[in-house]
């Protein structure tokens, strides 16, 4: 598949055919679990205006055949990024329906790369020439690599896992099965017993990580599931609000500000997700 030339460029002869370097897929999710690929587009890029253009005709395509579209996932490549802040604002997820203006489209950042930016932020994250530190409540914390420990039978050796790392095994390393390890991990160092700090950016990861992979149904606006992941947002944006120094240290002590808008997308994307499901379809 070649990308499209315009009529000029044929007229005086700088017409060239580029072979398409990406797909532009979409895919449809229903609430009950169905789901199924219905169109995409060979493409050499996408910027955002060519997306909101694609994503609304499908829309379209999609009201035609009875389906209607609540809200929208998607990685944060930066033309998807570009997109999602040309349909919301602030802390606002949901954007009205070009096609169906009595509904909303929520915008839900795709979780398993969320998760895949936290360690990625991590990995290049660096305070005083100290790599794998970041810095959270005034306090400078290292997330790893960790010293062997070989006298214990849970924790043989360090609880680093180095690249390359997929969707999957990031989640492995910030999920309540690692908290557990570092808990473990911490209880057999030979200090003065402080708390290591990455138990305390586990202890919120962990949690989203267990909600947002939970299958049970959400059938009530105030599911406890709903109630911690507002809690973990807060103590994300308390992280980002007690950060001081200026903006270039700033941006050296926390996570990008990609990986933090990213995470008050899945957390308030979802959370008027469910919202407005819920008192349109009450049990």
């Amino acid at each position: 598949m070649f990308a499209r030339v315009t009529t000029q460029k044929i007229q005086n002869g700088t017409a060239k055919q580029r072979l398409a370097t990406h797909v532009f897929q979409m895919l449809f999710v229903g609430i009950g679990g169905f789901r199924f690929p219905f169109a995409h587009f060979p493409v050499i890029e996408a910027n955002s205006s060519v997306i909101y253009c694609m994503f609304y005709e499908a829309v379209s395509h999609l009201a035609q055949w009875g389906f209607s579209v609540k809200h929208v996932s998607m990685d944060g490549a930066g033309a998807n990024r570009a997109f999602l802040n040309m349909n919301t604002s602030g802390q606002n997820m949901a954007a009205i329906n070009e096609v169906n203006p009595d509904s909303k489209i929520h915008f839900v950042m795709d979780f398993s790369h969320y998760v895949k930016q936290i360690r990625n932020n991590i990995i290049k994250s660096c305070i005083n020439s100290l790599s794998h530190f970041v810095e959270i409540f005034g306090r400078c914390i290292q997330i790893g690599p960790y010293k062997p420990i070989t006298n214990s039978p849970k924790v043989n050796k360090g609880p680093y896992i180095p690249n390359p790392m997929r969707n999957h095994l990031a989640e492995d390393v910030r999920d309540g099965e690692t908290l557990n390890l570092m808990l473990e991990y911490q209880s057999r160092l030979e200090s003065d017993g402080s708390k290591l700090g990455v138990i305390e950016l586990l202890g919120q990861t962990s949690k989203l990580i267990a909600n947002f992979r939970d299958s049970r149904p959400l059938t009530q606006t105030n599911s406890h599931l709903i109630t911690e992941n507002n809690k973990v947002l807060k103590w994300f944006q308390d992280w980002e609000s007690h950060t001081t120094g200026s903006s270039v240290e700033k941006k050296k002590k926390l996570m990008s500000y990609q990986c933090r808008d990213d995470l008050q997308s899945c957390i308030d994307g979802l959370r008027g997700f469910v919202m407005e499901h819920l008192m349109q379809n009450p049990r």
